[in-house]
């Protein structure tokens, strides 16, 4: 009887131990895949970094603009809007002073950019100017004990040229209700290379400007486009 009994011992052990092995083959191989997923999961996540275009902030950039004014094309006591180059992108900004209503908030821009020439755009499109509607999210800017609102969005298009724009209508509003903010034609003035830039308060006015020979255009660049007085000397004479 007890040779029996170890028999069936003997047989018992045996099974518990196949067991166990298949319970460890499968568990590592459930733990390999799982390791596999992980690994392909690290491999993608890496690929979408290197992809991902790195995102640099201008916030330094932008308080310069509203600080100093820099390219106003249009100024109200509801929204200022400059037209500006960000990084070499040539880029339009409305700026909000001290809050947002809930239309300023969430309404839609709508930017429509009539061209001088139109022709080539005409010839593949049936609009009579370049749709530049966008949305945006506001972002607010403190500079000293004053608060702004901006919405910013590059004024770039494979049909605009900068040079090529007669003037823009712009303004926000939201399907179903119509505009919550409407300005007519804005016109759009890009200075020439070689001319000469007078801006308001600028010391220019009041002394001697400088230049190389040659033909060169001088132009008021300032919110009233306005130019008091200007003398011109030239030397060795007046021919020259």
């Amino acid at each position: 009887m007890k040779i029996k009994n170890n028999k069936v011992n003997y047989k018992s052990f045996f099974l518990i131990s196949i067991a166990l092995l298949i319970l460890f083959l499968l568990s590592f191989g459930f733990k390999q895949r799982e390791n596999n997923k992980k690994s392909i999961k690290a491999q993608k996540k890496e690929k979408l970094d290197l992809e991902t275009k790195t995102i640099i902030d201008t916030e330094n950039s932008i308080i310069n603009v509203i600080k100093e004014d820099i390219g106003i094309i249009h100024k109200d006591k509801i929204c200022t809007i400059h037209l500006f180059k960000e990084l070499g992108t040539p880029t339009i900004l409305y700026v909000y002073r001290d809050s947002l209503s809930l239309e300023q908030l969430t309404d839609r821009f709508y930017l429509q950019v009539h061209l001088k020439n139109p022709t080539l755009w005409n010839s593949e499109n049936n609009k009579a100017f370049i749709p530049l509607d966008f949305n945006a999210r506001p972002k607010e800017i403190v500079i000293g004990d004053k608060k702004f609102f901006t919405f910013k969005k590059e004024f770039t298009h494979e049909y605009l040229d900068l040079g090529n724009v007669k003037h823009i209508s712009t303004g926000r509003f939201k399907a179903g209700r119509g505009k919550s903010y409407s300005l007519g034609k804005i016109k759009i003035q890009i200075a020439p290379v070689d001319a000469i830039i007078l801006l308001d308060g600028d010391t220019v006015k009041n002394g001697t400007y400088t230049v190389e020979a040659g033909n060169h255009l001088i132009e008021s660049w300032a919110p009233t486009r306005e130019l008091n007085s200007c003398l011109l000397y030239t030397s060795p004479s007046p021919r020259d």
